[in-house]
């Protein structure tokens, strides 16, 4: 395939830059044939000094066999393991960590090429601790390739690095990238597809925005991502190519690529919960409240919205957030408005409905501004702060209007009107006529309930402030 060329103030489309190739990685720049490769990336063990199989076997031994050659002659010649020690600066234990996982490290090539990035992947930790997490949950996850959260950001971190890497050398252009970690490590192979092509594309997009200058220019920097899939059977070879090109025609768009949609990445939350809260300092209350979110959340229809507007595009499934806020105070608004034009509507099954509907819209909004809390260690939500204030603006007055249906409910045989309920609703406090009615235990569960809503919504506010008004920067 021949390498794609741009012009002076073009701008690169990622999208063409991104290739599945069939061929062994490791015979690369080898025959007239072969790829022209100026960096392969060597999916390596934390030691960097080799293994028996996978891309880092073939790798090394192919690079053994070149300096072997090129000292021929010589009572002795040097392996790969002793030029990546003495480039790195390491004596001692081959055992020695070099590189930790989800960190890469560049070396010479030696003739396999210009260079040598060395990346350590993540292990696929469903069933490799069974102690940990149930059998027949375990069961169920590695049937339907579910891996724990962290497992899959360290993964993702490895393609992050190797752009961090390629940044630094404009000369390396072409680039031969293997499947990381859907060997040895374990994997699934189409799991492992969808995070290296979505990783790798989503890290140029943003090198790309930050540095369009610097990334577009046709003399330096990438040209070329071959991703190398090799000793797969044809229908593992046909999926990654059927990925390749689902996400290419995304970023082709300038769009960045979410590969997993909502019900999996639900999953990995639990999974990460149960596997790993213990060791992280989470006992008793606080685990379950956090098993307990983590199940609630399956259970959220809005939450699947945005998989089916927005897909695997990224920018789309934030607008769906939106819109989904936006629906939920539209049917909040439209209950108050039913509520005092409808007489009809207040009793029967038609307020049911409407009531059935505004409790599980509060709850949702609710444990999910609750799970963003708690749970913000392995969910890392957005960090955009005008949009998380604006969003929160939005939840709050979506609540209030709801709690203004529940108190008319709670107290409309008690002569309460809707717009006598909108004051404790939106405000928190009940109307003076109203106060002398207070006196079931029901009462008091709503109020102090609605009580501690405005308390955790101004919580929410001051810790948005206070977490980000140290980045500010202000005038002496």
């Amino acid at each position: 395939m021949e390498n794609t060329e741009f012009g002076q103030g073009m701008k690169k489309n990622i999208g063409d830059m991104l290739y599945i190739s069939y061929e062994d990685i490791s015979k690369v720049n080898t025959s007239e044939k072969s790829l022209r490769i100026d960096a392969i990336i060597n999916a390596a063990k934390p030691t960097l000094m080799g293994s028996n199989q996978g891309v880092d076997g073939d790798v090394h031994n192919a690079i053994d066999k070149l300096l072997s050659k090129a000292y021929n002659g010589s009572d002795w010649s040097p392996t790969f393991n002793d030029k990546i020690k003495e480039e790195l600066g390491v004596k001692g234990s081959k055992n020695q960590i070099l590189c930790p996982r989800g960190s890469a490290v560049i070396t010479g090539g030696y003739g396999l090429c210009d260079y040598v990035i060395h990346v350590v992947g993540s292990e696929y930790d469903i069933g490799t601790d069974k102690a940990k997490c149930p059998t027949v949950i375990t069961k169920y996850l590695k049937n339907h390739e579910i891996c724990s959260s962290s497992r899959i950001r360290t993964l993702e971190t490895c393609y992050y690095e190797i752009v961090r890497i390629l940044r630094r050398y404009p000369d390396i252009k072409n680039i031969a990238i293997p499947i990381i970690s859907s060997g040895e490590y374990g994997f699934p192979f189409e799991m492992a597809v969808k995070i290296a092509v979505a990783s790798i594309g989503n890290a140029l997009l943003e090198w790309q925005r930050e540095d369009e200058e610097s990334f577009n220019s046709s003399s330096e920097w990438i040209q070329n991502i071959y991703f190398f899939v090799w000793n797969r059977s044809q229908e593992e070879c046909n999926k990654a190519q059927d990925i390749l090109n689902k996400y290419k025609e995304i970023f082709s768009d300038g769009q960045q690529v979410v590969w997993q949609k909502s019900w999996c990445a639900q999953q990995q939350y639990f999974v990460e919960i149960i596997k790993y809260d213990k060791n992280r300092g989470y006992f008793c209350i606080a685990r379950m409240i956090r098993i307990v979110l983590s199940v609630l959340r399956f259970f959220s229809v809005y939450t699947y919205l945005k998989d089916l507007g927005g897909g695997h595009r990224w920018e789309r499934r934030r607008l769906w957030v939106e819109l989904t806020v936006v629906l939920k105070i539209f049917l909040a608004a439209a209950a108050v408005v039913v509520l005092i034009q409808c007489d009809a509507c207040r009793t029967g099954p038609v307020n049911t409905a409407v009531m059935a509907v505004l409790c599980y819209d509060l709850a949702d909004t609710v444990t999910y501004l609750i799970s963003l809390l708690i749970m913000a260690d392995i969910q890392k939500p957005s960090a955009n702060v005008i949009r998380s204030m604006l969003l929160l603006a939005f939840n709050y007055i979506e609540v209030s209007l709801e709690m203004t249906c529940l108190f008319f409910e709670q107290f409309k045989e008690r002569t309460m009107t809707v717009f006598q309920a909108l004051e404790p609703g939106i405000l928190g406090n009940m109307p003076a006529d109203m106060e002398k009615e207070i006196g079931i235990f029901s009462d008091y569960i709503l109020i102090y309930g609605n009580v501690a809503l405005k308390f955790f919504f101004v919580t929410l506010v001051f810790g948005y402030m206070a977490g980000h008004m140290r980045q500010r920067q202000f005038r002496s």
